[in-house]
């Protein structure tokens, strides 16, 4: 080295120190890489060798009691396949129209299998051409980019050789019928090489809800829709799809491995969704057609007579010794106009009558208040009352108010005040039961209560405060005397329905929508809440309340029900087959355009009650709109039918499916799949 000349030394050097920094730099670099960039890149890493997709999963199947489906999730395919056409040297397919119609030929063969995408003729030779046409426009587009390629590849002096073109199209996107979607995974095979295409069919699969009286139940079931804002699909909305227990119980997962351009080559492990729930309610689709075609008659007998339908209308069919809810059937104007009510997010909250319209419910709540007149001892069941005129003391200011009556009645017993309907002798018979008494007639028919029902409601109605609360006007004069006749309270035909099932059966009375829930084959039954509840009224008050009602329908003492009665006479229906009562209400009070409500409300048979039936009507401006001539005879021909029916069927439950009851009655998934049994429901 001593002996190098100073030129020679210096490269040397330089190229050490060149090797040197080349070495300091690669360390460097694998540093950075394996200390700083570790985590992303394994991040990396994992995402490119995996990626998981949900599987989707059904919502609760809904059934009426005789285990028709009444709303239940249909798979629906969505379809799109490679498809592969031959071309030459040139780029040109070969034989694309043979292809093509080879391929579309195949397609339609497979949708004459679904009637829903091709229910005609028409439809089909429809189908035929769109098929055609997309096909051709998906090959003009391949065909554009493949001619860029030959080019590029003659600019570089390299053969273009004849391949298979993939071409990306979509098949359709509503595959039902189960047959069509297996022909299409037949066509989903490489086919020889003589063959006019390929194709590698796509299936993605979801669910589509079905109702089968859509507009029938839409009250009751309900409705669901996507809310695509937040990636939920199926949300439900109104009815019974809003409950948690409605919704799907679990989606199901797959892992999919997939290369570095994410296109999946092979599944890996996999979860598939829980199978779905049914709901068994107490609804009877035949009866729920026939209470609608009942008050849409009653609708159409009081658009004839006054030239416009009612404001809204509603009844409900209840199966006394359960409190199931047979049927119940809505009518509303606003609905029929096409109004839709401002910030409501479903189409049933406020149109939904039996539920959310509320009413004064008039003479009809009556036979309420003798009854517990009765139990308590205040009304003598035989003793005479004046009805000729009733005028109540103000004690400040010194006025008077005046209760009349729509037709005379004179000295009668409480018995024909009943049949008469006299507003004069409800007051005089209910003011008997005081403060007290008026206050335990509204707690013991639950008029204040809300309803214990999983479907939408008013919350908010007019209620009386606590009478024992009130000063000697409103107890004397105002509140006390009005609530004998049915005014000074707002409420619903639920409500009026439940408060008769408790007076029938002489102690607290509950209705019930949902019977049972099967859950993986076995069935929770849901109990009623009024099982133990204890009796307040003796059967000997109760027959004399329900034998003055029987009067008043057989029409044999100057019975209010004047078309029901002349009906079951023309009928030859036994007497006293049927007890009812017939309401009629108006207000406001001195305004000259006044709303009537019209209502009935009966069972059969009278003795032993087995169906409770009610009716209810709104008119505006309509005089002479009474009970007895529009709400009873709907109310009496549907009473008719559900005797003529005979007694319950039982539930139809899956094959194989065990029977336990439910230890109370929340509509909870997570409940009911820890299979917690209760003893069986008492009193049934």
């Amino acid at each position: 080295m001593t002996d190098m000349p100073g030129a020679e030394r210096a490269r040397i050097t330089l190229c050490f120190c060149l090797l040197f920094g080349v070495v300091l730099t690669l360390a460097g670099r694998l540093v950075f890489l394996q200390v700083v960039r570790y985590s992303e890149a394994a991040e990396r890493v994992v995402d490119v060798r995996s990626r998981t997709e949900g599987i989707p999963a059904e919502r609760c199947r809904i059934t009426d009691r005789d285990g028709r489906l009444l709303a239940y999730d249909r798979p629906v395919y969505e379809a799109w396949g490679e498809v592969y056409f031959r071309v030459d040297e040139r780029g040109r397919p070969k034989k694309l129209a043979h292809a093509v119609g080879s391929l579309v030929s195949d397609l339609m063969l497979v949708f004459e299998r679904d009637e829903t995408i091709t229910p005609d003729l028409a439809a089909a030779e429809d189908l035929r051409d769109r098929l055609t046409d997309r096909i051709y426009a998906k090959v003009d587009k391949r065909l554009k980019r493949l001619a860029k390629t030959i080019v590029e590849k003659r600019r570089a002096r390299e053969k273009f050789k004849p391949r298979w073109v993939k071409v990306d199209t979509p098949i359709h996107s509503e595959i039902v019928d189960a047959g069509a979607v297996l022909e299409l995974r037949a066509l989903d095979v490489r086919r020889g090489h003589k063959a006019p295409y390929r194709m590698y069919v796509h299936l993605q699969k979801r669910f589509e809800r079905v109702y089968t009286a859509p507009q029938l139940m839409a009250g009751l079931v309900g409705r669901v829709v996507d809310d695509h804002e937040r990636g939920v699909t199926q949300v439900g909305v109104s009815g019974l799809e809003r409950l948690s227990i409605a919704k799907p119980r679990g989606v199901g997962q797959r892992e999919l491995r997939v290369d570095a351009r994410l296109v999946p080559y092979w599944t890996a492990r996999r979860r598939g969704a829980e199978q779905a729930l049914r709901m068994h309610t107490t609804l009877d689709l035949e009866l729920q057609r026939t209470a609608q075609d009942e008050l849409m008659a009653a609708v159409a007998a009081v658009t004839k007579k006054y030239g416009s339908a009612p404001e809204w209308g509603g009844m409900v069919a209840v199966d006394v010794p359960t409190g199931d809810l047979l049927a119940v059937a809505s009518f509303s104007q606003r609905v029929a106009d096409g109004e839709r009510v401002a910030g409501v997010d479903n189409d049933c909250l406020g149109a939904f009558a039996p539920t959310d319209s509320v009413f004064e419910p008039g003479s009809v709540v009556k036979p309420l208040v003798f009854a517990l007149g009765l139990q308590r001892g205040v009304v003598d069941w035989t003793k005479p009352v004046d009805c000729r005129s009733l005028r109540l003391p103000i004690e400040r200011p010194r006025k008077l108010r005046r209760i009349r009556d729509s037709h005379k009645c004179g000295v009668i017993t409480p018995r024909e005040i009943l049949i008469e309907s006299s507003n004069i002798g409800a007051v005089r018979v209910g003011m008997q039961l005081g403060a007290e008494g008026l206050e335990e007639y509204l707690s013991r028919y639950r008029l204040r209560d809300d309803l214990e029902i999983p479907l939408p409601q008013r919350k908010h109605r007019i209620l009386p405060p606590r009478l024992t609360s009130m000063n000697w006007n409103e107890q004397h004069v105002w509140t006390g005397p009005s609530l004998c006749y049915g005014y000074g309270i707002q409420t619903t035909v639920m409500h009026l329905a439940r408060a008769y099932l408790t007076m029938i059966s002489g102690r607290a009375r509950t209705l019930r929508l949902i019977d049972s829930v099967e859950i993986d084959g076995k069935l929770h039954r849901i109990p009623s809440r009024d099982a133990d509840s204890q009796p307040f009224l003796a059967p000997s008050t109760r027959d004399r309340v329900v034998e003055a009602m029987t009067a008043m329908v057989d029409g044999a003492d100057g019975a209010t029900a004047g078309s029901l009665t002349r009906m079951l006479r023309k009928m030859r229906v036994p007497e006293k087959l049927i007890a009812g009562k017939t309401g009629t209400s108006e207000f406001p009070a001195g305004a000259p355009v006044k709303t009537r409500t019209a209502s009935f409300a009966g069972f059969a048979p009278a003795r032993d009650p087995r169906v409770l039936v009610l009716c209810v009507l709104q008119k505006k401006g309509a005089d002479l709109f009474y009970g007895g001539t529009y709400a009873a005879p709907a109310a009496g021909r549907l009473l008719l039918e559900v005797l003529d029916r005979g007694p319950r069927r039982s539930v139809r439950i899956s094959k194989g499916s065990q029977v336990s009851a439910m230890s109370n009655g929340e509509f909870s998934t997570e409940h009911a799949a820890r299979g917690r049994s209760a003893s069986r429901q008492k009193g049934r």
